[in-house]
């Protein structure tokens, strides 16, 4: 995700001054490969459902995957309840 904050910012910062098009470019092609790699690794994202989603871990219908050496890292969210002190700032 930090790549992507990346070239949005990039894009951001040559809105007036830079070559906003090559920025545009580098964006869309990265965006791009983030949907090919989740396309490729459909079946493990369902499976990372099956296996791990519940009510306290949820995986989003798009999430970011990074691919390791004899695995992939999906995406997902962790529920994290606050208690009654903590929103009270005690």
């Amino acid at each position: 995700m930090l790549v992507l904050e990346q070239l949005a910012q990039k894009v951001v910062a040559c809105w007036e001054s830079g070559d906003l098009a090559a920025a545009v470019r580098e964006l869309s092609k990265q965006l791009r490969e983030i949907r090919e790699e989740r396309e490729a690794h459909e079946e493990t994202i369902a499976t990372a459902r099956k296996t791990h989603a519940n009510d306290d871990l949820e995986i989003d219908d798009e999430p970011m995957i990074s691919e390791g050496d004899d695995g992939v890292w999906v995406s997902a969210w962790v529920w994290v309840p606050i208690e009654k002190e903590e929103r009270n700032g005690q």
